[in-house]
């Protein structure tokens, strides 16, 4: 992915934690890309609208 590839591997966890919020990113979040700080911010805010697989992601690492 464009823009989140680039953070740093804390930031956004493993491989499958971002495929799992890519899609949510690009869909509710594209303004912040690519600042990962800028896109995690947003993925927090716009939490009742994430996938139920990101959710889980960010729930698991604490970000929710």
């Amino acid at each position: 992915m464009v823009g989140l590839s680039s953070a740093p591997s804390s930031a956004m966890g493993t491989a499958e934690d971002r495929a799992a919020c890519i899609p949510d990113a690009f869909r509710l979040c594209s303004a912040a890309i690519p600042d990962a700080d800028r896109v995690i911010a947003c993925l927090k805010t716009e939490r009742v609208k994430l996938s139920t697989a990101c959710r889980v992601v960010m729930r698991r690492n604490g970000a929710i």
